[in-house]
Order: C-alpha cells, then structure tokens, then sequence
C-alpha cells in the first residue's frame, strides 16, 4: 500500500513538473528556464527527502545543472522570461558555498533590464512603486546578497542599504500568496515546493536584518539600544503574518525573535510548527537555532547531535569536491574583511582554495557544538572543536572571542587569555573581547591586567553595559 502511495505521489509529481512547461511562455529561452528549474526543484527535494551519504554532492550537481540551463536561457532570450535572473541569482545563492559574486551579477542585469525598459515605456517613476514580482525578487535578491556581505565584512552600513532594497522588493511585490487555494497552489502545498517557488515575504527578509543587528548591539554592550530593531522585526514578521498566516518562512523569522528575546521554550515550541514544511538549506539554520535553543534551556545532550548531522555534510562535501572559481566569492569576502590583518599572494592563494568545509555556516556549527560541550562540562570535546574551527578561521576575532567565552566557562581561564589575547591583537577596539578578556583576568587573579582591560572599555565605549559593570573595578 506505501509503494502503491508513493508511485502515485510520484506521478502527480511528475505530472505538476509536467503541467509547468504549458503554462506561459514560449520559445527556447523559456524552455530551457523551465528545464532548469526542474533540476534546481531536484537539487532541494534531493536535499529533503534522500539520506545516502551522497546527497549533499548530488544536490550540488542538480544546482549545477539548473545553473548551466538558466545560461543556455539567457543565450536564446534576455528580454522574454525576465524570473530567469532572480532564478539563476538565487540558485547560486543555494549552492554550497554560497557564490555572492555571481548571484549579485545576475541580479543586477535583470534590474538594469527592467529600468531600461520603464525608461522606453516612459514609466521610470513608477518603477519602484508598481507591482512587478521579477522585479520585486530581484530587488530581494540584492538585499541578501548586500545583508550577507555585511555579515561577512563587518561592514554594518550595508545593512541599511540591504533594508532598501527588501522596502523596493515589499512595495513592488503582488503578495500572489495570498490568494493561494488553486488546484496547482494545492499541488505544489501537497510536495511542499510553496516554499521553493514563491518569493520569501521581503519584511521577512527585513526582520532578519534587523534581528541581526540587534543581536550587534547587545553583543556590544547595547541591549537598550538593540530594543528598537527587536520592535521593528517584530512588527515586520506581524505585518507579514497578517498576509501569509501559515508562511513558514515567516514563523522561522518569528522563532529567531523568540530566541533573541531570550524566550527559549517559545523558540521550540515555534519551530516544532515546522516540522517537515521547510526545504534542507532553511531546516539547517531551523536545526541551528533548534540546537542553540536546547543548550541554553540545559538539554547539551540533545543539541550536540543536531551539530554533528549538520557538520558532516559540510565534511562530505568538502571530501568529495575540488573548489571551482564560482565558489570562492564568500572566501574571498571574508579573506578581506578585516583592514588590520595583512595577507601575503601566497595566503591570498591558499585563502582562495579553501574547502566548503570553512563555509560560515559549518564554522557557527562548530562554534555551538562547543558550546553545547561545555554546557555539559566535557572539556575535551569542547577544547577539540575550539582548535578546529579556530584553525578553519584563524583571521576572525570573534572566533576568538566566542573560543575565549566557552573556556571561561569550563573555568580554564589561562587558556581563555590566551585565545582572547589572539583576538585582541587583531581587533584591539573590540569592546567584548576587551571586557571578557578582563573577565579572565580576574577570574585568574591578575588584577593589574583586569584593570587594562577594563580601562579600555571605558575608554572605547562609557555608554555601555559593559563600562557601567567595570566602574567599581577601576575605583
């Protein structure tokens, strides 16, 4: 009866796939967009549903695959299946690792297209204003590709600027979501592709910048300041709700939320909704946040399992793949991020041809199984994921700090210097690593050092927590 259920699923499947090539467009332009959109269906379903050990590299081929029919459409037509560039832009989103630089390139030819065209039409003025869903996905498209190079940089100026771009996606997007209830919107609900062929509510993607940078202020001593973006992005994932109640996308938003105010058991409770609705790249960060979650509610035990699942795909795939040119963006923004550190050809060259296994993503993995060690008071397994993921970033002071943190913890505070030291030397404004590296001064009993440490907060920032802390120590 199951084989009987799952031939049928199949068929309908194939059948919805089918059903998609008849629906507008013409020429081989639109076809091949259609070819490629299949493969890249594929690439995310192989991701959900297929447990082999080779998935993840499978995923990747059918990424690839899309990646090469979405070129072949651009060839035959430029101008008649305009979706095709936020298409080809986001799937090299999906990849693994990410490639900014090829997306951002996509992205902006289709907006540079679309503006040529309200110019002959003499509609430029209401470009940004009128209902226009390619053009809506592009603008999204750019405010990711800006959000994401801000996290990678450091650079948080481009988050305003990322902001616009989600505001010029939210006033040109149709919200056709809303009207979902059609036999195909049913279809496409029952394989759970609404996720993989609809626009991600762009004040969804606004509340994740937000969130973001609340998270930056409270990290930096500013809880009270962070409060506002906390406001914003809660009425950002509210006003999207009110349009898509049963958004995924945006319940996942709303689980961060919780997690950032400190609401741990509602963060849970938000993403056991989610269970099963959510394509493999938004169920790792679902997992993520899902793991975080379970160590600081005293439940290590549970989250260092979830960490490892997550991590050892980053480990196949970067056993199993040499890195191509189309992969090195990200490493490349994250080589030269940081002003104060000097690199040689020949680190450029090795920071060039660096695995997946470095992917950011793979790193905050490690970084939370670490953590989730020494919640649990294991020292050993903590101190080994310290090395390695300071070892797979030995350049980003906040690996040091985070590796500092976790050994303050575990009470070995010589060795919680020593990774804050590292840290300092490369960002010596840091106003955490300064108070934290104090933190473990005083917990070693070297008040001399405690008092530098947190002379310099006062000195780099009086206004927040952390000066307000450390004024009775330097009386």
């Amino acid at each position: 009866m199951r084989s009987q259920a799952n031939t049928a699923s199949r068929l309908l499947f194939l059948a919805l796939c089918t059903s998609t090539l008849f629906i507008q467009g013409c020429g081989l332009g639109w076809l091949y967009m259609r070819i490629g959109d299949t493969h890249r269906i594929r690439g995310a379903k192989i991701l959900e549903y297929d447990t082999t050990l080779d998935r993840f590299n499978n995923a990747q081929n059918a990424y690839r695959k899309a990646l090469g029919y979405y070129r072949d459409s651009l060839l035959y037509d430029q101008m008649s299946n305009m979706d095709v560039y936020h298409k080809f832009g986001y799937t090299f989103l999906q990849m693994t690792p990410p490639d900014i630089r090829q997306a951002k390139a996509q992205f902006e030819a289709g907006i540079k297209l679309k503006r040529e065209l309200a110019d002959r039409e003499g509609r430029t003025d209401e470009l940004n204003e009128t209902a226009d869903d390619d053009f809506s996905q592009m603008n999204a498209g750019m405010g990711t590709v800006t959000f994401w190079t801000a996290v990678a940089t450091k650079d948080e100026e481009l988050l305003e600027k990322a902001l616009k771009y989600y505001s010029i996606a939210e006033n040109t997007a149709s919200h056709r979501l809303k009207y979902r209830g059609g036999i195909m919107d049913k279809a496409l609900n029952y394989f759970n592709l609404i996720e993989q062929l609809t626009q991600v509510p762009p004040k969804v993607l606004s509340a994740r910048v937000y969130l973001y940078r609340a998270r930056k202020l409270t990290e930096r001593g500013h809880a009270d300041r962070a409060k506002a973006d906390l406001a914003a992005a809660e009425e950002a994932i509210d006003d999207a709700l009110i349009v898509y109640p049963e958004d995924a996308r945006a319940k996942a938003e709303m689980a961060n939320l919780f997690f950032e105010k400190g609401e741990y058991k509602k963060c849970l409770k938000k993403l056991e909704e989610l269970l099963g609705r959510r394509s493999y790249a938004d169920k790792v960060e679902g997992e993520i946040l899902r793991a975080r979650a379970l160590v600081k509610i005293g439940e290590p035990d549970k989250a260092i399992p979830i960490f490892t699942e997550i991590h050892e795909r980053f480990v196949t795939i970067a056993s199993a793949q040499d890195e191509d040119e189309d992969s090195k963006s990200l490493r490349e923004a994250i080589k030269s991020r940081d002003a104060n550190s000097k690199v040689t050809e020949d680190e450029s060259n090795e920071e060039a041809a660096l695995s997946a296994e470095r992917d950011p993503t793979n790193i905050r993995v490690l970084v939370g199984r670490a953590e989730a060690y020494a919640a649990k008071g294991d020292q050993q397994s903590a101190t080994a994921d310290i090395d390695y993921f300071l070892r797979l970033d030995s350049k980003d002071p906040r690996l040091y700090l985070a590796a500092g943190k976790i050994l303050i913890e575990l009470k070995n505070n010589t060795s919680a210097i020593a990774r804050l030291l590292k840290g300092y030397y490369i960002d010596t404004k840091n106003l955490a690593l300064n108070y934290h590296l104090g933190k473990a001064y005083q917990a070693a009993g070297r008040s001399d050092e405690m008092k530098d440490c947190f002379a310099r907060v006062q000195q780099l920032d009086p206004t927040c927590s952390f000066a307000k802390e450390v004024d009775a120590y330097l009386r």
